[in-house]
């Protein structure tokens, strides 16, 4: 459970550094905002890992501390959001989960499939923690389908 916070976190922490420092460079080059926008976009429409789909939340950049703030303070609502995302990458086989996106940014949270299995298990001992047995049981389910995904693809190399 801290684990997941603590990823979070740090997440956060890294991309607001990488947005401050963007912001930094901007303003010494002295480039009107929408030359930055479109900058923006063409670094986004350049890279096919990043989706901009709308089941992916956008975050405004300052909202940074707010959401360490909400994650602390919510961590059952995060976990259901986290269990939902998670249930879609593993029933669909995806590579990684994009969790949110710090504003207009190519800047995306995610976690990758290695790391499914850490972070389901912690849920998993957060809700037995919770005494929340259906979503445990929930979270060893989606485990069992996970293992059985990473077999099959281990197979198939």
């Amino acid at each position: 459970m801290n684990g997941l916070i603590q990823f979070l976190q740090l997440m956060l922490e890294n991309l607001k550094k990488k947005l401050e420092q963007k912001r930094i460079q901007r303003a010494k080059k002295k480039k009107h905002q929408i030359v930055v926008n479109l900058q923006i976009k063409k670094i986004v429409e350049k890279r096919p890992d990043v989706k901009l789909a709308d089941d992916v939340f956008v975050l405004p950049t300052n909202s940074v501390p707010a959401v360490n703030y909400f994650l602390n303070t919510n961590l059952d609502i995060a976990f259901k959001y986290l269990m939902e995302r998670m249930k879609t990458a593993v029933n669909k086989n995806l590579p990684v989960i994009d969790l949110f996106r710090i504003g207009q940014t190519p800047h995306i949270a995610r976690i990758e499939k290695k790391d499914f299995e850490k972070y389901i298990l912690e849920m998993q001992q957060y809700y037995v923690k919770s005494e929340e047995y259906e979503q445990a049981e929930r979270c060893n389910q989606l485990l069992d389908r996970h293992r059985v995904n990473v077999n099959l693809d281990s197979q198939k190399k």
